[in-house]
């Protein structure tokens, strides 16, 4: 009876004062955890440059919130930078991480296409006689790279889904709030940008998109730089004297209490 407790538990048996733990069962907590500080910090930052240059160039009343305007071309940059940024991390996340390489590649991979579909609707869509004078992509073109990226995301959803069958259980250890607790602030600003739209507050609603993409900006870079993504550095809390885990594939490590 024990044993079935502790198995429900994930943890996998006990045995002469050790406790082993099955690692596919053991939640894990996002390792990131100043993500919102620096993403308000950057944005913050940014906004408050573009204030001050737009005042110290005398622009106009628009000149910040209008289409192609000083917030919506650093949304634009910032996109981009995220899309440039998440393109090499797909190339650096090391195979060392077994199973959660595909994982933590899904992630950036998905981040990528997030951001590639944000800049191709924050570019402004032309047309034969709009007149419009400054930057942006005619319709087809937007509709072209749009279609394009979803598909991608879709293709490598259902191809991940496929290669990694045998494992999904071990992947609802990443189905807890400690790990996805950075999307509840993230569609937390686009729902603020949102409800700003429609009240017709434009400064607040681009300066609320840019925090928004400067949080996946420090992802993508985070993500780059990190030597966090390892099942030991994200264990949340079963990292313990007297706890042994097992690596449901291949290797176990004991930990004598």
């Amino acid at each position: 009876m024990l044993d079935q407790i502790a198995r429900s538990q994930g943890i996998a048996s006990m045995d002469a004062g050790i406790i082993r733990i099955d690692k596919s069962k053991v939640s894990v907590a996002w390792p990131y955890r100043r993500i919102f500080l620096h993403a308000m910090s950057i944005g913050g930052l940014i906004v408050a440059a573009l204030v001050v240059w737009d005042q110290a160039t005398g622009g106009d009343s628009t000149s910040l919130v209008r289409e192609n305007g000083l917030l919506e071309n650093a949304q634009i940059v910032l996109l981009g930078a995220t899309t440039l940024v998440g393109l090499a991390c797909l190339m650096r996340i090391p195979s060392r991480l077994g199973k959660d390489a595909g994982f933590w590649r899904y992630v950036t991979f998905a981040i990528v296409c997030v951001a590639m579909l944000g800049c191709v609707r924050e570019i402004q869509s032309i047309g034969p006689g709009d007149g419009f004078d400054g930057f942006g992509l005619p319709r087809f073109v937007k509709r072209i790279i749009s279609g394009s990226t979803a598909l991608a995301l879709v293709v490598m959803t259902v191809v991940g889904a496929y290669r990694t069958r045998g494992q999904w259980l071990s992947f609802t250890r990443f189905a807890n709030l400690g790990f996805l607790w950075p999307l509840l602030p993230f569609v937390g600003l686009f729902v603020g940008a949102e409800v700003s739209e429609e009240l017709n507050w434009g400064f607040a609603e681009e300066s609320v998109e840019v925090i928004a993409y400067s949080m996946m900006l420090v992802t993508t870079g985070w993500l780059l730089t990190t030597d966090q993504l390892s099942e030991e550095s994200m264990r949340s809390e079963a990292d313990v004297d007297g706890v042994a885990y097992d690596d449901d594939s291949d290797r176990d490590q004991r930990i004598a209490a």
